[in-house]
């Protein structure tokens, strides 16, 4: 009898062992194993495009994800092209799954159940991405305003949720840890430095245009710069992911920076993975937060651009910069009673201009204290110093500029100055010699005299500038040019600096100044 009882016994184990290896067997095949881990399929794409599952490349094909029920960010780039990316949220794991494992093939409750194998079905993610259109502003250069080295998020929220699906349902279940000393709430001083992205986007959609001429064309020039008006940042704990929405108010500046109009455009960044950067091999957040800026910075151009509204304004710059033009009246000046006959009077009459630690010159044209220098100096200053030859220095008021030939008229509360006197442009013949007084470099080399010739004439802007070869630099800016025997012949505009390219500077005529600037004397 043993030995029956014990083949049974034997026989009993061994189908034991089976069943176990058999379960085992379909658990391993199936998803109750890998329940952390779950295939996201990329399908299509562009062959030209590089791909990135939560900042990691991939190939389009399959790529796992580690983490389970948490959403993750799938990213196509492509130069040329927007930045897209999608949210995925893993499928839930059904609960059945187990016994499903358990008692697979006897007993598939996966199958029999309401959506359950399509509950473990592979997530499949597919976008195209958006070409950037050109924009058709051949004849216009458009550039990027210098202020954009330091855009400061002001006036924008963080909001925190725990779950993306709380982000979904509108639910505001905040972090509860010290968000500000994690880094995930944003302060008034947070700043990004744009100015390299909006240049690249304008490379792109063919804006930086060469307009063939040296000198810099103030009526088919725009800088564009913009300030946050509001926004607001989100934060997913569950996941690392971040995104922008901001409502920008865009500006477009004249050479000088100075703002011509404005347009708002609201924008929304992409969602961006927040924890580990691939790229830049870095777990800091804000690695994220320049990431989802610059998609941000992109969309917003591109809705800036091709709105027809941006075109019109563009193209009416020059149209803007003359509405003060139009709208001023008549400045009456008496004659100067002792006026300037010699160079050695004539650097009596120049004067350094001072702006906090930025300088400049300029040259009495009146007794009673008016002065011609450059708007480029004067701007938008709060206090302009006028610095006189004899050492005495005086507070000055603006009474009047002109961006668009680059002159400005300022006035200091004295008297009893020696002035120069205008000279014709019509009476300067091609080799003329002229002399440019100016505080070159330094306020120490105030009253340096330069030589130089009328070299050519050149139309740019409706002005007609005089072009010399007399050697300028830095702070002559708005300094006097002036003939043999001291009469003023012009203000100098600009001066040419490239490679190969020496002794190349350019004046506003005094009459062209005089008539700009709606001066006349009586």
């Amino acid at each position: 009898m043993e030995g029956p009882t014990m083949i049974r016994r034997l026989m009993r184990n061994s189908i034991l062992k089976l069943m176990v290896l058999f379960v085992t067997c379909f658990q391993v095949t199936s998803c109750t194993t890998l329940l952390p881990y779950q295939n996201v399929k990329l399908k299509g794409g562009d062959g030209d495009a590089s791909y990135f599952m939560n900042s990691s490349p991939v190939e389009i094909g399959n790529a796992r994800l580690v983490k389970k029920k948490m959403p993750f960010v799938v990213t196509g780039q492509k130069y040329g092209c927007m930045t897209k990316s999608n949210v995925i949220k893993p499928k839930r794991i059904d609960g059945m799954l187990l016994m499903s494992a358990i008692f697979y093939p006897v007993f598939p409750f996966e199958f029999i159940l309401p959506g359950g194998p399509k509950k473990h079905s592979h997530g499949t993610v597919g976008f195209e991405l958006d070409t950037i259109a050109v924009a058709k502003l051949s004849d216009i250069y458009i550039g990027s305003a210098a202020s954009l080295d330091e855009v400061q998020l002001k006036n924008v929220n963080s909001i925190v949720y725990k779950k993306y699906k709380h982000f979904q349902n509108s639910r505001h279940e905040l972090f509860v840890r010290d968000r500000i000393n994690s880094g995930l709430v944003y302060k008034n001083e947070t700043w990004f430095e744009m100015e390299s992205k909006v240049d690249e986007l304008l490379e792109l959609m063919k804006c930086k245009n060469d307009l063939g001429s040296l000198i810099s064309r103030y009526d088919k020039f725009v800088s564009l710069s913009f300030r946050v008006k509001e926004g607001e940042s989100t934060y997913i704990t569950q996941g690392s992911l971040k995104k922008f929405d901001l409502k920008l108010e865009w500006y477009l500046n004249d050479k000088f920076n100075h703002a011509i109009d404005s347009m708002e455009v609201i924008a929304s960044s992409q969602w961006m993975y927040a924890g580990y950067d691939y790229l830049s091999g870095s777990s800091n957040s804000y690695t994220a937060d320049y990431s989802a800026m610059y998609t941000l910075i992109e969309d917003a151009m591109v809705k800036l651009i091709q709105n027809p509204d941006f075109t019109s304004k563009v193209r009416n710059v020059k149209e803007k910069m003359e509405v003060e033009f139009n709208t001023q009246t008549e400045i009456v000046i008496d004659s100067p009673k002792s006026s300037v006959h010699s160079l050695d009077d004539a650097i009596q009459t120049q004067v350094t201009i001072q702006i906090d630690d930025f300088h400049g010159s300029g040259c009495v044209i009146s007794s009673t204290g008016h002065i011609l220098t450059s708007y480029k100096i004067i701007q938008d200053a709060d206090s302009i110093d006028v610095l006189m030859m004899n050492g005495a220095k005086y507070r000055a008021e603006v009474l009047r500029k002109d961006p668009l030939s680059n002159v400005a008229l300022i006035k200091i509360d004295t008297t009893g100055l020696i002035a120069l006197r205008p000279i014709s442009d019509a009476n300067l013949k091609l080799g003329s010699d002229l002399f440019a007084i100016g505080t070159p470099a330094d306020k120490l080399l105030s009253q340096t005299i330069t030589r130089g010739v009328v070299s050519g004439s050149r139309l740019e802007n409706d002005i007609q500038f005089i072009q010399t070869d007399a050697r300028l630099s830095a702070g002559d800016n708005g300094c006097p040019l002036v003939t043999w025997n001291g009469a003023l012949a012009g203000i100098v505009n600009e001066k040419i600096l490239d490679r190969g390219v020496e002794g190349l500077s350019f004046a506003v005529p005094i009459e062209t100044v005089f008539q700009r600037l709606k001066i006349r004397f009586q």
